[in-house]
């Protein structure tokens, strides 16, 4: 019988191994469930981070958030951060508009374990030096290894739960996290991923980009902002990152969103892109306004 790919992690994190095996076993029968499992793969994973590197989970914690804190700390980058994201985007298609092709799983299977060995060497052994991934044989998949397999993993599930709290508060020494970084660059440099998971990270970075303009949480400011003089407008602008950095906007950029009419109006106007909260668009003109203090009043509009 073919072992499953996911079997190196059995000895230091039991409940990945499993879920990694369960994926492999849905593959053929159920693509969609095991773009599930392996969102769930991905999201332990870094409940495994943030236990052994102490980090305080988010306000609203969600894996997309918690991700966010990890690039912040430059825990992960690269093409690893992206695969992160591909197992988040694709196990949530899968479970709310039932998507998943075989294609898909097949693509998304073979990242996640490339995602295993990453966590294998930069948490667990440093040395290790992974096998050939291998396609799961359709024929060695049963309806009773998946039921064994799936009972097998929900009785470690509170083990695990006692597990990360016991790692949580173990201290981790600057030199431990910093060495783990070097790793994570060298991992990166050396991974060569085919063109089929190339295309998968990629194509989930532009459904990434677009969700942002169907956010439910975009709103857009049209009070004008803008002056002649630079200095008065350089504390405006000031003012508007100020606003906006309790909130961990991601970043700033002046931009002509729109085209205008006559020389009386004055471009750029200033596009935030928050990757939480939306798209925000402050309109320039040449009056100004108070000095933008918080943005906890625009929640209920970008809600609404």
């Amino acid at each position: 019988m073919q072992r499953s790919n996911f079997s190196f992690l059995r000895d230091e994190w039991p409940t990945l191994s499993d879920l990694g095996e369960l994926a492999e076993q849905n593959l053929y029968r159920d693509p969609n469930t095991t773009l599930v499992k392996l969102r769930m793969f991905g999201e332990q994973i870094v409940d495994y981070i943030f236990a052994y590197d102490n980090l305080e989970e988010p306000v609203e914690d969600s894996q997309f958030n918690r991700l966010k804190i990890l690039e912040r700390e430059e825990l992960i980058t690269g093409e690893i951060l992206e695969i992160f994201h591909t197992l988040r985007q694709e196990g949530n298609e899968a479970v709310h508009n039932s998507y998943g092709t075989l294609e898909d799983a097949k693509t998304v299977l073979s990242l996640a374990f490339r995602l295993g060995v990453w966590f294998m060497q930069i948490y667990g052994k440093w040395d290790f030096e992974p096998e050939e991934f291998i396609l799961p044989d359709r024929n060695e998949l049963n309806e009773k290894n998946i039921d064994k397999l799936s009972k097998a993993y929900e009785q470690k599930l509170d083990q695990l739960q006692k597990e990360l709290k016991i790692l949580k508060n173990k201290q981790q020494t600057i030199s431990d996290i910093n060495l783990r970084k070097e790793k994570n660059k060298k991992f990166i440099a050396n991974l060569a991923l085919n063109d089929d998971e190339v295309n998968k990270i990629k194509r989930d970075d532009i459904i990434q980009d677009n969700s942002l303009s169907n956010n439910k949480r975009k709103f857009i400011i049209t009070d004008p902002l803008g002056t002649d003089d630079e200095e008065e407008e350089a504390k405006i602008w000031n003012a508007v990152c100020d606003s906006f950095r309790p909130n961990e906007c991601m970043g700033y950029w002046r931009y002509p969103l729109f085209s205008k009419r006559g020389e009386d109006r004055k471009e750029p106007d200033i596009l935030i892109i928050d990757k939480e909260l939306g798209l925000v668009v402050i309109e320039v003109s040449e009056l100004t306004i108070d000095q933008v203090d918080s943005i906890e009043e625009f929640y209920q509009e970008a809600e609404d």
